[in-house]
């Protein structure tokens, strides 16, 4: 019998939307966003939302229209976490250890540092302490920058697992990130 795989997305799904840390981390992405371009916080924050919508990550279209490096920009922002703002859920952990089959992260965030060293993903895991339920990592700088809901990473990550999606459940906050799991036969 073929194992089950868990997709689990991280920001706003193994931890709450509105946590303040979440909310922190907007507030320098928005800040420095607004410096690198010379504009408004406000304006900075309309370009991303406008990026979020046309690329799925703000990042890519801050980079596609602004050049803006991804990785020195989101790591720079993710290193910013205030990580002691989350509290590690025991309920989750449980539940995550008592899950059967294979659990992964799939996330729009940075899994890795410009040095090579695990970065924003494997950090807010090891904080939460539930890292040793997740057998891999997948971010964005994994997937080159070409975040959720685009295809290819999830194709890639199905590739990578050696896995058909019909043995896959993702778990997502997005609508628009589980239509490309769905369509590649996981149950969302």
């Amino acid at each position: 019998m073929t194992q089950h795989t868990w997709i689990f997305d991280l920001d706003n799904t193994l931890y709450p939307f509105h946590h303040p840390m979440y909310l922190a981390l907007r507030d320098v992405y928005f800040s420095t966003i607004a410096q690198k371009l010379n504009v408004s916080v406000e304006e900075a924050e309309n370009l991303a939302d406008a990026y979020l919508e046309k690329y799925g990550a703000s990042a890519r279209g801050f980079d596609v229209h602004h050049g803006l490096d991804p990785l020195t920009t989101l790591n720079k922002i993710h290193d910013a976490a205030e990580l002691h703002l989350l509290d590690p859920c025991a309920k989750t952990r449980t539940g995550l250890e008592k899950l059967p089959g294979q659990k992964v992260i799939f996330t729009n965030g940075p899994e890795k540092r410009p040095c090579g060293k695990n970065g924003y993903a494997h950090d807010v895991l090891k904080h939460l302490k539930i890292d040793h339920c997740f057998e891999h990592v997948f971010g964005i700088i994994w997937a080159n920058y070409l975040p959720k809901p685009h295809p290819t990473p999830y194709d890639k990550i199905l590739d990578e697992l050696n896995v058909n999606g019909a043995y896959c459940t993702m778990v997502e906050d997005k609508a628009i990130n589980l239509k490309p799991a769905k369509e590649r036969g996981m149950r969302t």
